[in-house]
């Protein structure tokens, strides 16, 4: 049963898509009366977004103990608009930005792995159920991702509204071939900051960005936290709760390009968060079973990122790869410092010039007085390989397979292999 729902959805995902291009063609044919005629939105971000759906298998006993077969299934179907101001005869270099997001799913990392970092960057709690039988219940959230305005001077960007601060900061261009979420942000960063914006709750933001010529300097502020499902079921809660303070980031880039195409880029962060919301998890917890509090945190990241090798006749052909360090002292962290990295290669095939085959692993280690005094093992370790492959100009499949060991750091745990299909159908937002 659960197999032929997800085909349902997939079938009703790719109706969604045509119905969407009929419409589109339709309308330019009608004459210029309606409001979303007179508003352009057709230059780019426009459209029937529908993101990834994960199909079936994954083998959650690992190498060392009896296999634990279990199917999941993950999806999201996403609609964006931006309206350019120039293009709608109002000021310059300006534009406002809506992202609306239905995620669905069984939350396999919580179920099956229980690993720290995430072994798909789509996963997301769920809140709202539809039961199909007693065995078979979909989980779904429908919420607002990002709703801002963003205005471009000449050497100058700021932005305003609600962010995904990933989008900016401490990421890779190599990383972004990736499925685990660890190559995406580091676990240094998400495990122990319980929420700050970015996917699934994004929160409000304020970012600057100055470039000059190879040089880029950005620097946000943001909520200190962007909720969770209970308090930000549909992403439109915007109130400040006691003690969540701020999210400071600055990030340095250096960034090199090569006849218009990214050639390599080293990157050195710095965040500051004020919020009373961390724990002492050195010390031990009281008679309500909570560590004592512990006001503030702070980290340091670098990230190395570079194209290794061009193809002579095919600049778009290349080999890159990319390394990640992190370090977040302090006692209320439950890892230390994290290292990680991967390669990817476009057009390894001659006759597949677009398709990206990608491996990398990511470590955290454990602060050290944990693994000492409560058995902690040293670190969890997440390894991925993946073919995206693109199938025509809206679909792309990306088989994946991950080896994840010790998670949640836990010693003695098994170390599962998980397998994922992923389908993305695009209608011209993802890039």
């Amino acid at each position: 049963m659960k197999k032929i729902f997800i085909l349902i959805l997939i079938l009703l995902n790719f109706t969604f898509l045509v119905n969407g291009q009929q419409d589109t063609s339709s309308n330019s044919k009608k004459v210029d009366t309606t409001i979303l005629d007179k508003l352009k939105f057709s230059r780019v971000d426009n459209g029937l977004d529908l993101h990834t759906f994960e199909l079936w298998n994954g083998d959650f006993g690992g190498f060392t103990t009896q296999s634990k077969t279990r199917e999941f299934y993950l999806g999201s179907i996403g609609v964006q608009l931006t309206l350019f101001t120039e293009e709608n005869n109002m000021w310059k270099n300006g534009k406002f930005s809506m992202f609306l997001l239905n995620t669905y799913g069984n939350n396999p990392t919580a179920k099956y792995l229980h690993d720290t970092q995430y072994f798909d960057n789509m996963e997301a709690p769920q809140a709202k159920h539809l039961t199909l039988s007693k065995n078979n219940i979909i989980e779904f959230r429908n919420f607002i991702y990002c709703l801002y305005y963003e205005h471009t001077f000449k050497n100058f960007r700021l932005l305003a509204g609600q962010y995904d601060i990933n989008y900016d900061f401490a990421n890779s261009t190599t990383g972004f071939n990736f499925i685990n979420s660890s190559f995406g942000v580091s676990p240094a960063i998400t495990v122990n900051v319980p929420s700050f914006s970015t996917y699934p709750f994004t929160a409000l933001a304020f970012r600057g960005e100055y470039n000059f010529n190879k040089f880029y300097f950005r620097s946000a502020i943001t909520e200190g936290s962007g909720g969770d499902q209970k308090i930000n079921l549909h992403g439109d809660s915007y109130n400040f709760t006691e003690g969540e303070g701020v999210m400071i980031l600055n990030e340095a880039e250096i960034r090199n390009v090569k006849n218009d195409h990214w050639k390599s880029s080293y990157k050195v962060g710095v965040w500051n968060h004020t919020g009373h919301i961390f724990y002492d998890l050195t010390r031990p917890e009281d008679s309500l079973g909570k560590h004592p509090m512990v006001k503030g945190n702070s980290g340091l990241y670098l990230i190395a990122d570079r194209v290794l090798r061009f193809e002579k006749q095919d600049s778009s052909q290349f080999l890159s790869g990319f390394v990640a360090l992190d370090y977040v002292p302090g006692k209320q962290n439950f890892y230390n410092y994290s290292i990680g990295g991967g390669i990817s290669y476009t057009g390894l095939f001659k006759k597949r010039p677009e398709d990206v085959i990608s491996i990398g692993a990511f470590c955290p280690f454990v602060n050290d007085k944990l693994v000492r005094e409560q058995g902690f093992a040293k670190n969890e370790i997440e390894a991925e390989f993946n073919y995206n492959i693109k199938v025509n100009a809206f679909i792309n499949l990306q088989p994946s397979f991950q080896y994840i060991y010790q998670p949640g750091a836990i010693v003695g745990s098994y170390n599962p292999v998980a397998f994922l299909l992923r389908c993305t159908v695009r209608n011209g937002l993802f890039n």
